[in-house]
């Protein structure tokens, strides 16, 4: 039987050194001693917690400090490979984990999480995505509801005036004019902005490389959601 490899980081104790956190307390500033998670336990959590990036590789440290020093407090629209977004995205998540709030929707999965009441009666609104750091948003969504562009847009112009940095993908400048997220509405706000195009330029910078087979996994989840929206 093989030995599962231990982290060459943390030797297996899935943290790294000491710090200090800043959290408010009764309207004070204090800071808190915690100890790092390890680069391997962040790759865990975040793929625990986002589906769309558990079927990524784990992240190593550089392409972490690649991804923050190019893409950090901006609103960008990305265009390029799925894989190489998503690789990105992830890479991304790797800092700041445990102090900052990110999280990464498909375009369907706004209409199920804030627009139509869950199961068990809750119902979010669209407002909650403003409390986020950074929000991905993928215009990918292959079926058409009447309430996914009003969604999107109020989301992006609600972050814009909130000055909190967002993600958009979609595969190029085409795929985008027929997303089912996109409207004429969204254009003026778009013009803000920063256009990326992923390729083997920009894409050298990682260490890591990624050749999964997205489409199939996006098909199951979005038929998943139309389940639900349609229970």
């Amino acid at each position: 039987m093989n030995e599962q490899a231990v982290c060459p980081y943390c030797k297996g104790s899935l943290f790294i050194g000491n710090g200090y956190i800043e959290k408010i307390v009764s309207g004070k500033k204090a800071l808190y001693p915690y100890a790092r998670p390890c680069y391997c336990e962040v790759n865990r959590q975040i793929g625990v917690r986002f589906p769309a990036l558990g079927a990524l590789p784990d992240i190593p440290p550089k392409d972490a400090v690649v991804a923050f020093k190019n893409y950090r407090d901006q609103n960008i629209l990305f265009h390029g490979k799925e894989t190489d977004f998503l690789y990105i995205v992830k890479s991304f998540f790797m800092n700041e984990w445990n102090t900052r709030d990110y999280i990464i929707h498909e375009g369907m999965e706004i209409v199920q999480e804030y627009h139509v009441p869950k199961k068990d009666g809750t119902w979010r609104t669209i407002s909650t995505l403003n409390q986020y750091d950074l929000l991905a948003l993928l215009f990918t969504s292959y079926t058409h509801y009447d309430t996914l562009q009003n969604c999107v847009l109020d989301i992006i112009k609600n972050r814009l005036r909130l000055e909190k940095p967002t993600w958009l993908y979609a595969k190029d400048d085409n795929e985008l004019q027929n997303a089912k997220e996109f409207s004429s509405d969204l254009k003026p706000f778009l013009e803000r902005f920063r256009k990326v195009t992923l390729g083997n330029a920009s894409m050298s910078r990682f260490e890591g490389t990624v050749e999964i087979d997205v489409e199939k996994s996006m098909k199951k989840r979005q038929r998943n959601i139309n389940e639900d929206l349609g229970s």
